[in-house]
Formats: C-alpha cells, structure tokens, sequence
C-alpha cells in the first residue's frame, strides 16, 4: 500500500467512492469500540503502480463482493488529521461510483476487512445515509458534508484539515 508510518505520523493515498441513490450516500463505519469512530465513504488505500479508480474497483469488490462502475473524479484532497495521537496526511481520490442493482441492495451488513498495515481486522457497518442528514453522523473528512449535497460539476482539489495539526516534527 501506499502508506508509511514514522514515529507518530502517517502519509497514505487513499480512494474512496461516492455512491448516491434515492437521496442517500452509501457510508461505512467500524464496528464500536474502535478507536476510529467516525462515518467514511467506502473505499480505501492505493496500492503501489495501481491507478486510484482501479483501487476503487477493488476495494468494493473486497469490501462488500460487488464490482462497481467508477464515474467521474470529484475532489483531489490533500487532507491532514490527528488520529489516535498520530498526525496523519492522506491524498484521497473521490470518485463518482455508479449505482446498480447489486450495490443498490447493499447496506445493512457488517463486513470484515483485514489490515495488515495496522496488524488487525475491522468490522465495517454499511449504510445508506440520506444526504440532508449528514451533519448527525460525524463523517470525516467533514468537508464531505455540504460536499456530498452539491457535487462539484468538475473535479476540485482541497487542502482540508479536519483538526488543529501541531507544527514541528
């Protein structure tokens, strides 16, 4: 994966799919307690010499064994956090992902995916969150929430941070 950890940082590349139908957004989120506990698209790293919609394709198809039709590129964000006491960068891709029959009738379930880049298995919960309800889940990256109502007509890059990020090594 695209990802590399030094003493309390973390840069990743990640790609992430924006599936919308019937007023909702298809949203993942681990099973509690974890320490991560907000809402996210689906999707997730990039592996090295693989294109950021090939990921997608991929992710979903471990993720939830679907295969999905990637659309349009929407943001290009370069975007900064602090998880778990880590200062995080992460590139993130968000592709439109068109909705079919068998993703449509995704939702509800809980799915379990291996990490090994953090040595453990997460259980994620799937759901269709209607759009108007975003600010009642805390979904991350939180430029997402107005975002996802009004979808760029052309692709956007973002420098976003969703926390103060401290200054220094």
């Amino acid at each position: 994966m695209t990802r590399r950890r030094e003493t309390g940082r973390v840069f990743r590349v990640r790609t992430a799919g924006v599936a919308i139908r019937d007023g909702c957004v298809l949203v993942h989120r681990e099973e509690q307690p974890s320490p991560w506990t907000n809402s996210a698209l689906p999707g997730g790293g990039v592996e090295m010499h693989e294109t950021s919609d090939a990921a997608l394709v991929r992710e979903f198809r471990e993720e939830l064994g679907v295969d999905v039709r990637v659309g349009r590129l929407l943001w290009v964000a370069d975007n900064r956090f602090v998880q778990s006491g880590e200062r995080w960068q992460e590139i993130g891709f968000y592709w439109e992902v068109l909705v079919d029959a068998s993703l449509a009738s995704a939702g509800g379930e809980t799915t379990r995916e291996s990490d090994t880049f953090f040595g453990g298995e997460a259980r994620l919960q799937w759901a269709w969150h209607p759009l108007g309800r975003l600010s009642e889940i805390d979904l991350k990256p939180s430029f997402l929430v107005e975002g996802l109502r009004d979808l760029p007509k052309s692709t956007r890059f973002l420098v976003h941070g969703d926390a103060e990020i401290p200054t220094g090594p």
